[in-house]
C-alpha cells in the first residue's frame, strides 16, 4: 500500500478554504494580555537577560524615552490649547468692542429702536455661541480645557516644589 505524506496542513490554495482553528486566535490574545504594560513580564526579561546581557537596562532606557516623548507631545497639546484659548478670548474682545462702537455710532446717527435691536441681537449671538461651545465641550468631557490645562500645569509645578523641599 502506498503512503501519502502531507506537506501542508492547511493547503487552502488547492483545497479551497481551510478550516480555521481558534487556537491561533487565542494565542494572540494571550500575547496581547501579556504585553499590556510598558515592560514585558519579569520572567521574560530574565530569560532575555541570560541570552543578551544588558537587555533590562536597554528596556528601561527605551521606556524612559517613550515616556519623555509622550510628555512632550502632551505638553505641546496643552500649549496649543492655551494659545487657541487666548486667541479666542482676544477675538471675542475685539468683536464686543466692535459691537459697542457700532451701537454708539448708530445711536448718534439713527433711530434708537434699530440700535437697541442690533445691540440685543449682537450680544445674544455672543451668548448663544459661547453657551453652545460650553455645552459641546462639556458633552465631550473637554469642558474648560484651557483652564484645566493651566490647573494641571500648576499642579505639576506645585508637586515639583514640594519634592524640592523634601
Amino acid at each position: 500500500m502506498k503512503t501519502y505524506k502531507k506537506f501542508f496542513e492547511h493547503d487552502s490554495l488547492n483545497k479551497g478554504y481551510a478550516k480555521t482553528d481558534n487556537v491561533s486566535n487565542s494565542g494572540s490574545n494571550n500575547i496581547k494580555q501579556k504585553y499590556r504594560h510598558i515592560l514585558p513580564p519579569i520572567d521574560m526579561v530574565e530569560q532575555y537577560e541570560e541570552l543578551y546581557p544588558g537587555t533590562f537596562k536597554q528596556l528601561i532606557n527605551m521606556s524612559e524615552q517613550e515616556q519623555k516623548h509622550r510628555h512632550s507631545i502632551e505638553r505641546l497639546q496643552i500649549e496649543k490649547a492655551n494659545k487657541l484659548l487666548y486667541i479666542g478670548k482676544i477675538f471675542s474682545l475685539f468683536f464686543i468692542i466692535a459691537i459697542c462702537i457700532t451701537t454708539v455710532v448708530l445711536s448718534l446717527v439713527g433711530d434708537f429702536i434699530e440700535v437697541a435691536i442690533f445691540a440685543v441681537a449682537a450680544f445674544l449671538t455672543v451668548i448663544v455661541v459661547s453657551s453652545l461651545n460650553y455645552s459641546i465641550n462639556k458633552k465631550n468631557n473637554y469642558s474648560d480645557r484651557g483652564n484645566n490645562a493651566i490647573r494641571s500645569n500648576n499642579n505639576v509645578e506645585m508637586k515639583n516644589k514640594r519634592n524640592r523641599r523634601k
